[in-house]
């Protein structure tokens, strides 16, 4: 029965496990005495019924020895028959409703700063659906309604499947629109023009996607729309696995990059973009000075040596 509060009236009002036992253990105390008289009434019925005793055999060590050792028995065997659901019932299953419910406000919180600090019309939260093959929309902002989203359509299906991150200034100029998809956008009237998708890895997998669509001042968003949403994806991630993390401080410092003069340079975004502008230089460079081989070296301030950003790349 705690197990069942615990699931249900403490998701509900988020209250702790302690909480769950001590409602549960007020309720069985009440139910007990209401029900002692019922008892009672069964055994007279069934003809077992109390011997008459006098006050001075009530006062016998031997009757209290009896009468003590019976309350026990009784404890135990209650108490025993009372575990028996334990036997099927899921331990964790408490857990994991408290931990959705609070992923699923941190989450929503996070989408709507994220579209507040990217200026964005609209932003939305979706998580891969690996049974069913798509992506489902889990929190969105107030001018959009939550969804399903086949992995082969449009620019969120491509940054689903490829694993890298989308942003696009005019939605119409590229291959991946479609009137049908973008120009009345999960049927809320919104016509997309720019939008920016950033996959959340975990594990070497690809979770879901973060995506923001229309930027509010025109054009596309910016690289440091990028660096902030792929350290938000990072976050977001950690946040699946470890509901620990501070979030509202992840949120906090990230607003505050938004309004210093330059963005700090995470990994996700910076890295493919110095690997679409490297690699054709690379190899344009390589077919130039007709070499065998190509690579860029970086210095490492902080170890004193240089690394490559780039593997050697063999001309054709």
């Amino acid at each position: 029965f705690g197990d069942f509060i615990d699931g249900t009236l403490c998701v509900r009002f988020s209250l702790s496990t302690m909480a769950a036992a001590a409602i549960g253990n007020t309720i069985s105390d009440a139910a007990g005495i209401f029900s002692g008289g019922a008892v009672e009434q069964l055994a007279t019925r069934c003809g077992v019924e109390e011997p008459p005793m006098s006050r001075e055999q009530r006062q016998m060590r031997i009757t209290k020895t009896w009468l003590y050792s019976g309350q026990v028995i009784g404890i135990l065997i209650g108490c025993t028959l009372g575990c028996c659901p334990l036997l099927w019932l899921d331990p964790e299953a408490a857990i994991k409703l408290k931990t959705e419910k609070m992923q699923s406000v941190i989450f929503q919180k996070a989408t709507d700063k994220v579209s507040e600090m990217m200026h964005a019309e609209a932003a939305m939260l979706m998580f891969v659906d690996k049974d069913k093959g798509d992506l489902y929309a889990r929190n969105v902002t107030k001018n959009l309604h939550c969804i399903r989203w086949r992995m082969e359509d449009g620019f969120i299906g491509h940054a689903a499947r490829t694993g890298k991150f989308v942003n696009v200034a005019d939605v119409h100029e590229e291959s991946f629109y479609d009137p049908k998809l973008h120009d009345n956008f999960m049927g809320t009237g919104m016509v997309v023009r720019s939008l920016l998708c950033m996959p959340v890895w975990s594990k070497g997998e690809v979770l879901g996607v973060i995506c923001v669509l229309n930027k509010q001042e025109g054009g596309a968003f910016t690289n440091r729309d990028e660096d902030i949403l792929s350290a938000i994806s990072t976050h977001v991630a950690i946040t699946i696995t470890d509901s620990a993390h501070n979030f509202d401080d992840i949120l906090d410092n990230c607003e505050k990059s938004v309004n210093k003069q330059g963005a700090p340079q995470w990994n996700t975004a910076t890295l493919q973009r110095r690997k679409t502008l490297f690699e054709p230089v690379l190899k344009g460079m390589g077919n130039l000075l007709e070499a065998e081989s190509t690579a860029l070296m970086l210095l490492d301030e902080e170890h004193g040596e240089l690394y490559t950003e780039e593997p050697d790349l063999r001309t054709s």
